[in-house]
């Protein structure tokens, strides 16, 4: 979804652009952006959270994505098809390579779908693609996808899983947390754990080239610290603003405060195994 790209850093071109005095050469555009935590790990696997997607959605690349609508649309695959109620078949771009240059097709993601259902790799993402049976290559550019049952999800699930170079994961499963590697618009250029992480335009990506040069993420876990960091003009952008700061924020010079829609669902559940949620007493007492 480049356009879901485009549209948050829509948001920033007025912090970015601008900083050369009249006359003065354009500097390439960079943006400083500060999360409440740094990235966990760089394995797109191996990872749920909001936070390390944030970063990680600049080096990598699903299959399919959600557009501004909420629609599907493609994006690594050009298009898929049923054809029948537990096989999917996907057209995939062709000339697509990771940063490493390896090529990207159907083999890579065979490779990658056959990793998260590896039940010995133990990926955080397995559970969401427990359906599938098999992937089967038809040919470089195409890749059927065999489920146990209708899988009717498969879709969003496959927009949230990204693409891993299988050469250079399998030489070393554990090098890809430190040293993330995808067919998207940046690669990592330096991560200094817990004080920054920066990202560099990638030359040769597919697509069109992003304007933003370089993306730096700061983590900094305290939200007046990082409101702060916004004010004093440390950073260009925070995430997670508390409601009650919005006003204050907005109200600054140059500031704007923006509410953008997300499908994001959140849940309360209870372990059933443990006490005192073992004791059906207790769940009942809690519902009512």
């Amino acid at each position: 979804m480049q356009r879901g790209r485009t549209a948050i850093l829509v948001l920033l071109l007025a912090v970015v652009f601008g900083q050369s005095a009249p006359g003065e050469p354009a500097q390439e555009p960079v943006v400083r952006i500060s999360q409440g935590n740094d990235l966990a790990t760089g394995d797109p696997h191996q990872t749920v959270t909001v936070t390390d997607y944030n970063v990680l959605w600049h080096i990598y690349d699903a299959l399919v994505r959600r557009d501004p609508a909420g629609e599907f649309a493609p994006w690594l695959a050009t298009s898929w098809k049923t054809l029948s109620d537990t096989t999917w078949e996907f057209r995939l771009r062709p000339g697509v390579t990771f940063a490493n240059g390896e090529p990207f097709d159907a083999s890579a993601v065979k490779y990658n779908l056959e990793r998260i259902l590896d039940p010995k790799a133990n990926l955080r993402v397995a559970t969401w693609l427990k359906p599938i049976s098999r992937v089967e290559v038809v040919n470089p550019s195409t890749v059927r996808v065999h489920t146990k049952e209708p899988f009717p999800t498969l879709i969003p699930q496959l927009a949230t899983i990204f693409m891993v170079p299988p050469k250079y994961t399998a030489e070393d499963p554990g090098r890809l947390a430190r040293q993330p590697i995808g067919t998207g618009p940046y690669r990592l250029a330096e991560w200094i754990k817990d004080d920054h992480l920066t990202l560099e335009r990638r030359a040769g990506a597919w697509g069109k080239t992003p304007e933003i040069g370089t993306v730096i993420f700061r983590p900094i876990p305290e939200d007046g610290t990082r409101i702060a960091a916004l004010l004093t003009g440390e950073v260009d952008l925070i995430t997670n603003v508390p409601p009650t700061d919005t006003r204050r924020i907005a109200a600054a010079c140059g500031r704007r405060v923006a509410v953008v829609p997300s499908n994001r669902g959140m849940l309360v559940l209870f372990n059933a195994g443990k006490p005192p949620f073992s004791d059906r007493r207790v769940r009942v007492a809690v519902n009512h």
